[in-house]
């Protein structure tokens, strides 16, 4: 309860040594990149409880050196055309503008539909992918605060990583 009630700005004074002690301190996080990086904090903010969660939950949105939880690969990275769909879902996100949570939720859920599947069937793969975990902030939050280039890497890391050919 004490760091959901703290600012993003707060919170920023609060990580640093943990996030250094991790190995993602960048010094980019104290100049250009802060107001991101505050944004950052406060997305993580209401799913973490303790300073350290911040650093094992922002891994993925600042390098691209992060382990897929066993559970959520077995659960979401076995169906039949896991890679394919995120593939697909790569390529849909390519070209959304602006990239935004209603513009990235509109361009999947049109996927979902020519695909016929549900939209979870691409939300959930498309989590582990960008976060390593089944649990995250909203995934379209996950996406903009990612950033274009930062998604269509991890969801195209993790095609690879399940190994199936791509078209």
């Amino acid at each position: 309860e004490y760091l959901k009630k703290k600012t993003g700005e707060e919170l920023f004074g609060l990580v640093r040594d943990s996030f250094t002690r991790a190995g993602l301190w960048q010094e980019a996080l104290d100049g250009a990149r802060r107001a991101w990086f505050v944004g950052l904090l406060e997305l993580l903010r209401d799913r973490s409880r303790l300073v350290t969660e911040f650093s094992r939950d922002a891994r993925p949105f600042l390098t691209e050196e992060f382990e897929y939880d066993p559970a959520a690969v077995e659960k979401h990275f076995s169906a039949a055309q896991a890679a394919d769909r995120l593939r697909a879902l790569s390529a849909e996100l390519a070209s959304v503008e602006p990239f935004d949570e209603a513009a990235c939720e509109t361009a999947l859920r049109a996927l979902a539909t020519r695909l016929g599947v549900k939209a979870g069937d691409l939300i959930h793969p498309a989590r582990v992918a960008l976060t390593g975990r089944m649990v995250s902030p909203g995934i379209f939050a996950v996406m903009t605060t990612m950033g274009r280039d930062g998604v269509l890497a991890r969801l195209n890391r993790a095609a690879r990583f399940i190994g199936e050919p791509g078209p």
